[in-house]
Protein backbone atom coordinates (compact mmCIF):
# COMPACT_ATOMS: atom_id res chain seq x y z
CA UNK A 1 0.00 0.00 0.00
CA UNK A 2 1.43 3.38 -1.09
CA UNK A 3 1.97 6.37 1.51
CA UNK A 4 -0.86 8.15 -0.53
CA UNK A 5 -3.48 5.48 0.07
CA UNK A 6 -2.56 5.31 3.51
CA UNK A 7 -2.53 9.71 4.35
CA UNK A 8 -5.81 9.17 2.61
CA UNK A 9 -7.46 6.54 4.66
CA UNK A 10 -6.28 8.26 7.90
CA UNK A 11 -7.59 11.38 6.88
CA UNK A 12 -10.93 10.10 5.74
CA UNK A 13 -11.21 8.04 9.49
CA UNK A 14 -10.68 11.36 11.34
CA UNK A 15 -7.10 9.77 11.99
CA UNK A 16 -5.51 13.00 10.25
CA UNK A 17 -5.72 16.32 10.53
CA UNK A 18 -4.58 18.83 8.34
CA UNK A 19 -4.51 22.69 8.42
CA UNK A 20 -3.57 25.95 6.79
CA UNK A 21 -3.29 29.23 7.73
CA UNK A 22 -1.90 32.52 5.61
CA UNK A 23 1.17 34.46 5.23
CA UNK A 24 3.53 33.11 7.11
CA UNK A 25 2.23 30.27 5.44
CA UNK A 26 1.74 27.16 7.80
CA UNK A 27 0.95 23.66 6.79
CA UNK A 28 0.08 21.76 9.87
CA UNK A 29 -0.66 17.70 10.43
CA UNK A 30 -1.83 16.07 13.30
CA UNK A 31 -2.06 12.22 13.95
CA UNK A 32 -4.66 10.71 16.45
CA UNK A 33 -4.83 7.36 17.75
CA UNK A 34 -8.59 7.30 17.06
CA UNK A 35 -10.98 10.08 15.71
CA UNK A 36 -11.27 12.76 18.64
CA UNK A 37 -8.61 11.63 20.95
CA UNK A 38 -4.99 13.17 21.69
CA UNK A 39 -2.65 14.12 19.09
CA UNK A 40 0.16 11.21 19.27
CA UNK A 41 2.64 13.65 16.78
CA UNK A 42 2.51 16.98 14.80
CA UNK A 43 4.76 18.17 11.97
CA UNK A 44 4.20 21.57 11.10
CA UNK A 45 5.60 24.00 7.74
CA UNK A 46 6.21 27.15 8.51
CA UNK A 47 6.65 29.18 5.31
CA UNK A 48 7.43 32.98 5.32
CA UNK A 49 9.74 35.66 4.25
CA UNK A 50 12.46 37.26 6.53
CA UNK A 51 13.13 40.62 4.99
CA UNK A 52 13.72 44.51 5.99
CA UNK A 53 10.57 46.15 5.94
CA UNK A 54 12.02 49.42 4.75
CA UNK A 55 14.74 50.27 2.69
CA UNK A 56 16.14 53.03 0.50
CA UNK A 57 15.37 53.40 -3.41
CA UNK A 58 17.70 51.12 -5.06
CA UNK A 59 19.32 49.49 -2.54
CA UNK A 60 20.44 46.37 -2.41
CA UNK A 61 18.10 43.95 -0.41
CA UNK A 62 18.73 40.63 1.00
CA UNK A 63 15.56 38.24 2.04
CA UNK A 64 15.38 34.82 3.46
CA UNK A 65 12.74 32.21 3.11
CA UNK A 66 11.96 30.54 6.30
CA UNK A 67 11.93 26.26 6.08
CA UNK A 68 9.97 25.03 2.92
CA UNK A 69 10.66 27.90 0.08
CA UNK A 70 13.99 27.54 -0.81
CA UNK A 71 12.61 26.31 -4.46
CA UNK A 72 10.27 29.37 -5.10
CA UNK A 73 10.84 32.26 -6.89
CA UNK A 74 10.50 35.54 -4.92
CA UNK A 75 8.51 38.56 -6.72
CA UNK A 76 8.21 42.11 -6.09
CA UNK A 77 4.79 44.13 -6.24
CA UNK A 78 4.24 47.36 -7.50
CA UNK A 79 4.28 50.32 -6.25
CA UNK A 80 0.69 49.91 -4.14
CA UNK A 81 -1.32 52.71 -4.84
CA UNK A 82 -4.92 53.06 -3.54
CA UNK A 83 -7.42 50.44 -5.38
CA UNK A 84 -4.97 50.30 -8.39
CA UNK A 85 -3.69 46.67 -9.04
CA UNK A 86 -0.02 46.29 -8.77
CA UNK A 87 2.22 45.30 -11.45
CA UNK A 88 5.24 42.24 -11.00
CA UNK A 89 8.39 44.87 -11.35
CA UNK A 90 11.10 42.13 -10.11
CA UNK A 91 11.37 37.91 -9.89
CA UNK A 92 14.20 36.33 -8.10
CA UNK A 93 15.79 33.33 -7.56
CA UNK A 94 16.95 32.09 -4.21
CA UNK A 95 20.41 30.82 -3.45
CA UNK A 96 20.69 28.75 -0.49
CA UNK A 97 17.36 29.97 0.14
CA UNK A 98 18.78 33.62 -0.16
CA UNK A 99 17.22 36.14 -2.43
CA UNK A 100 19.61 39.38 -3.19
CA UNK A 101 18.07 42.00 -5.90
CA UNK A 102 17.82 45.62 -5.90
CA UNK A 103 14.85 47.67 -4.64
CA UNK A 104 13.17 49.55 -7.28
CA UNK A 105 13.91 53.21 -8.23
CA UNK A 106 10.32 54.38 -7.73
CA UNK A 107 9.85 55.04 -3.59
CA UNK A 108 6.94 53.72 -2.45
CA UNK A 109 5.01 50.81 -0.87
CA UNK A 110 5.49 47.19 -2.56
CA UNK A 111 5.03 43.85 -1.62
CA UNK A 112 6.93 40.48 -1.47
CA UNK A 113 5.49 37.24 -2.67
CA UNK A 114 7.36 33.66 -2.16
CA UNK A 115 5.39 31.79 -5.42
CA UNK A 116 6.42 27.85 -5.95
CA UNK A 117 6.92 26.23 -8.92
CA UNK A 118 3.41 26.14 -9.32
CA UNK A 119 2.74 29.53 -8.77
CA UNK A 120 1.07 29.49 -5.79
CA UNK A 121 1.85 32.49 -3.52
CA UNK A 122 3.08 31.12 -0.38
CA UNK A 123 4.10 33.93 1.77
CA UNK A 124 4.19 37.44 1.45
CA UNK A 125 5.75 40.58 3.39
CA UNK A 126 5.48 44.22 2.86
CA UNK A 127 7.91 46.58 1.29
CA UNK A 128 8.42 50.22 1.59
CA UNK A 129 10.56 51.85 -0.50
CA UNK A 130 11.96 55.37 0.53
CA UNK A 131 13.08 57.95 -1.22
CA UNK A 132 16.87 59.20 -0.86
CA UNK A 133 19.09 61.89 -1.76
CA UNK A 134 21.13 59.73 -3.92
CA UNK A 135 20.44 56.21 -5.29
CA UNK A 136 22.99 54.14 -7.34
CA UNK A 137 22.16 50.87 -8.57
CA UNK A 138 23.83 48.18 -10.83
CA UNK A 139 22.90 44.82 -11.42
CA UNK A 140 23.92 42.55 -8.39
CA UNK A 141 26.53 40.42 -10.63
CA UNK A 142 27.23 40.20 -14.40
CA UNK A 143 29.02 38.59 -16.89
CA UNK A 144 32.63 39.58 -18.19
CA UNK A 145 32.41 41.65 -21.23
CA UNK A 146 29.20 42.47 -20.86
CA UNK A 147 27.07 45.91 -20.98
CA UNK A 148 27.01 47.22 -17.34
CA UNK A 149 23.62 48.98 -16.72
CA UNK A 150 24.09 51.99 -14.32
CA UNK A 151 21.19 53.66 -12.24
CA UNK A 152 20.97 57.14 -10.61
CA UNK A 153 19.18 59.43 -9.08
CA UNK A 154 20.97 62.53 -7.65
CA UNK A 155 22.69 65.30 -7.90
CA UNK A 156 23.83 64.34 -11.31
CA UNK A 157 26.65 68.43 -10.50
CA UNK A 158 29.00 69.93 -12.62
CA UNK A 159 32.28 67.26 -12.44
CA UNK A 160 30.47 63.96 -11.24
CA UNK A 161 31.50 60.83 -12.34
CA UNK A 162 30.64 57.36 -12.35
CA UNK A 163 33.13 54.71 -11.94
CA UNK A 164 34.22 51.35 -11.89
CA UNK A 165 37.44 50.26 -9.98
CA UNK A 166 39.12 47.15 -8.90
CA UNK A 167 39.25 47.74 -5.24
CA UNK A 168 42.66 45.32 -4.48
CA UNK A 169 44.75 48.19 -6.14
CA UNK A 170 42.53 51.16 -7.32
CA UNK A 171 42.64 50.01 -11.09
CA UNK A 172 40.22 52.13 -12.66
CA UNK A 173 38.29 49.60 -15.10
CA UNK A 174 35.83 52.51 -17.07
CA UNK A 175 34.00 55.66 -15.79
CA UNK A 176 31.31 58.00 -17.88
CA UNK A 177 30.41 61.41 -16.41
CA UNK A 178 27.27 61.87 -14.28
CA UNK A 179 25.16 63.69 -16.58
CA UNK A 180 21.48 63.74 -15.94
CA UNK A 181 18.34 65.33 -14.63
CA UNK A 182 18.90 66.23 -10.78
CA UNK A 183 16.00 64.29 -8.68
CA UNK A 184 15.11 61.65 -11.58
CA UNK A 185 16.78 58.18 -12.32
CA UNK A 186 19.07 58.30 -15.24
CA UNK A 187 20.68 55.40 -17.20
CA UNK A 188 24.08 54.98 -18.38
CA UNK A 189 26.00 51.89 -19.43
CA UNK A 190 29.64 50.56 -18.68
CA UNK A 191 31.17 47.68 -19.92
CA UNK A 192 32.20 44.84 -17.38
CA UNK A 193 35.87 44.17 -17.49
CA UNK A 194 37.55 40.68 -18.80
CA UNK A 195 38.34 39.51 -15.91
CA UNK A 196 36.32 38.06 -13.22
CA UNK A 197 36.56 39.09 -9.51
CA UNK A 198 34.66 41.52 -7.27
CA UNK A 199 34.71 45.30 -8.58
CA UNK A 200 33.53 48.49 -6.88
CA UNK A 201 30.96 51.09 -8.81
CA UNK A 202 31.08 54.39 -7.17
CA UNK A 203 29.53 57.82 -7.67
CA UNK A 204 32.55 60.93 -7.21
CA UNK A 205 30.87 64.59 -6.62
CA UNK A 206 32.12 67.54 -7.29
CA UNK A 207 35.70 69.00 -8.32
CA UNK A 208 36.90 67.23 -5.06
CA UNK A 209 35.62 63.75 -6.35
CA UNK A 210 34.31 63.06 -3.06
CA UNK A 211 32.66 59.33 -3.02
CA UNK A 212 29.22 59.86 -2.24
CA UNK A 213 28.18 55.99 -2.43
CA UNK A 214 29.62 52.51 -3.93
CA UNK A 215 28.28 48.98 -4.42
CA UNK A 216 30.26 45.77 -4.90
CA UNK A 217 29.90 44.23 -8.34
CA UNK A 218 30.41 41.22 -8.82
CA UNK A 219 31.85 39.75 -12.32
CA UNK A 220 31.67 35.88 -13.40
CA UNK A 221 33.36 34.44 -15.95
CA UNK A 222 31.28 34.15 -19.25
CA UNK A 223 31.62 31.20 -21.52
CA UNK A 224 30.73 33.20 -24.40
CA UNK A 225 32.62 35.44 -26.05
CA UNK A 226 31.04 38.78 -26.34
CA UNK A 227 31.24 41.83 -28.85
CA UNK A 228 31.20 45.43 -27.46
CA UNK A 229 30.25 48.32 -28.82
CA UNK A 230 32.40 51.45 -28.77
CA UNK A 231 29.49 53.90 -28.51
CA UNK A 232 28.33 51.81 -25.48
CA UNK A 233 31.37 52.34 -23.54
CA UNK A 234 31.79 54.93 -20.58
CA UNK A 235 34.93 57.60 -21.42
CA UNK A 236 38.23 55.70 -19.73
CA UNK A 237 37.40 51.88 -20.57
Amino acid sequence: MTVKRVFSIAVSLGLLGVTAAASPATIAMSMFSRPGSATLWRVTERVGIDAPETVDQGQRVTAKVLDGGEDGLLEVWGPIIGDTVPERVESHLARDGVFTFVAPIQAGSYELRLVDPQGRVRASAPLEVVASPLVLSAPVDIFTGEPLPVVWVGPSGIGDRIRLVDPSDGTLVSEMPAEGMPGVPNVATLRAPDRPGTYELQYLSGKEQSELQSLAIEVKKSAWPHKWSEDAQGEGS
